[in-house]
C-alpha cells in the first residue's frame, strides 16, 4: 500500500508543514465558529433569564464571563495562527482556551449537523499549529513516534505491537517504510492498541514530544489527555475504511521529525 503524495518537501519548518497541511483537512476557523454559536445561544438564554431574579442575573453574569474569557482565548488562537506567532503567555492561554471549547464545539457541531470529524479536525489544526509556535528543538531519542495499529496489514501474522521491530517490512504496509525511517533518525517508535496501552508507552519512553498518528476522534482524545507533552498530530488515510488497512503519507512524517530536529 502505497502513501498519497501531499505536496510536502524536506526542510520545512513545523509551522511550514502545519500551514500545508490545513488546506486539506478542516480549517482552524470552523472549530472556533461552531463553539461561538453555542455559546452566543446559551448567552442569549442567560440574558433573557436575568430578568427572573438577582439570584439569576448574578450567576448569568459569572457564566457569561467564563464564555467570554474562554471564546476570547479561540479569537486570540486564530489571529495567532493567521499571523504565524503569539507572545508565549498569549500561546499558552489560546492553548488552554481551545481545550475548553472543544466539548462545546463537538456539542455544537452536532446541533448544526456537522461531521464530528470535521470538528475535530478542525480542533487538532489549531492544537498543531499553536504547537509549532512554541521554540523547540529536540534529539532524536527525545522523539515517539506512536502509531495506531490499524497501519498494520489486516492479516499480517507479526504482532508488534509488542515490539515494532517484529515487522518483516515485506511492503504491504508502511510500517516498514517508518521502521527504515525509525533506523536513519534513530527516534522511538511504537504501536498502541487503543488509549490505555498509548499512555503506558508514553509514561515508559517519557519523551518531549509525541508525534502522534491516528484518525480524528482518537487524536483529538489523545491530545486532550496529553496536556503536559508537546503533542503533534497527523492524521491517518483510511481508504479501506475506519480502522481497517490505513495508511498514511511517510513523507508527513519524516518532515515533522527533521522539522522538530532542524
Amino acid at each position: 500500500m502505497q502513501p498519497t503524495d501531499c505536496g510536502f518537501s524536506q526542510g520545512m519548518s513545523l509551522m511550514q508543514i502545519a500551514n500545508n497541511r490545513t488546506a486539506q483537512t478542516s480549517p482552524p476557523r470552523l472549530f472556533v465558529l461552531a463553539a461561538a454559536a453555542l455559546l452566543f445561544v446559551v448567552s442569549s438564554f442567560l440574558l433573557v433569564s436575568t430578568r427572573f431574579s438577582i439570584v439569576w442575573t448574578i450567576a448569568a453574569l459569572f457564566v457569561f464571563s467564563i464564555m467570554a474569557i474562554v471564546l476570547t482565548g479561540g479569537v486570540i488562537a486564530l489571529v495567532g495562527i493567521r499571523q504565524g506567532r503569539l507572545p508565549r503567555v498569549l500561546q499558552v492561554f489560546a492553548r488552554w482556551s481551545t481545550a475548553a471549547l472543544y466539548p462545546v464545539a463537538v456539542v455544537a457541531g452536532r446541533l448544526a449537523g456537522l461531521e464530528k470529524d470535521r470538528v475535530r479536525g478542525s480542533f487538532i489544526e489549531i492544537h498543531n499549529q499553536l504547537a509549532a509556535m512554541k521554540p523547540l528543538k529536540v534529539q532524536a531519542d527525545e522523539i515517539l513516534l506512536l502509531l495506531p495499529h490499524c497501519l498494520q496489514w489486516a492479516d499480517c501474522p507479526h504482532r508488534i505491537t509488542i515490539d515494532v521491530n517484529n515487522c518483516r517490512q515485506c511492503g504491504k504496509c508502511v510500517i516498514g517504510d517508518l521502521l527504515e525511517l525509525q533506523r536513519s533518525y534513530g527516534f522511538h517508535m511504537a504501536v498502541a492498541t487503543g488509549g490505555t496501552l498509548a499512555r503506558k508507552i508514553i509514561a515508559d519512553v517519557r519523551p518531549s514530544v509525541v508525534v502522534a498518528v491516528a484518525c480524528e476522534r482518537d487524536l483529538a482524545a489523545g491530545i486532550q489527555d496529553v496536556r503536559k507533552i508537546h503533542v503533534i498530530g497527523i492524521l491517518n488515510e483510511r481508504p479501506s475504511g475506519p480502522c481497517y488497512n490505513t495508511t498514511l503519507n511517510v513523507a508527513v512524517v519524516e518532515d515533522t521529525i527533521r522539522a522538530l530536529l532542524n
